[in-house]
């Protein structure tokens, strides 16, 4: 999950385009916390090709925010990720 994590928010570099303006991101302290597998009560609140998978882990990261944005404010920041491996031989791909 912390690969997938740190690709994924580092892509945004240090800017994340919403709507007209640039949000500025620090992502150098980018913190992903470990995974947890999904348990029954969560996966019947989601699409139905949730149930379907091999494994489902829910996770989230840490950074801050260094500019507000339409949607919330300067400062740290969570982002709850699902982390899904289809079938027990195939890669994980983040939700």
């Amino acid at each position: 999950m912390e690969a997938l994590m740190s690709t994924t928010m580092r892509e945004y570099g240090l800017t994340w385009e919403v709507g007209d303006e640039d949000v500025l991101l620090d992502m150098s302290a980018l913190q992903v916390y470990p995974t947890q597998l999904a348990d029954e009560s969560d996966l019947s609140s989601r699409p139905r090709r949730y149930r379907d998978y091999f494994a489902v882990r829910n996770g989230a990261g840490r950074y801050v925010q260094l500019t507000d944005s339409e949607t919330s404010c300067a400062g740290p920041q969570i982002r709850f990720v699902t982390v899904v491996k289809e079938t027990e031989t195939s890669p994980c791909a983040m939700g």
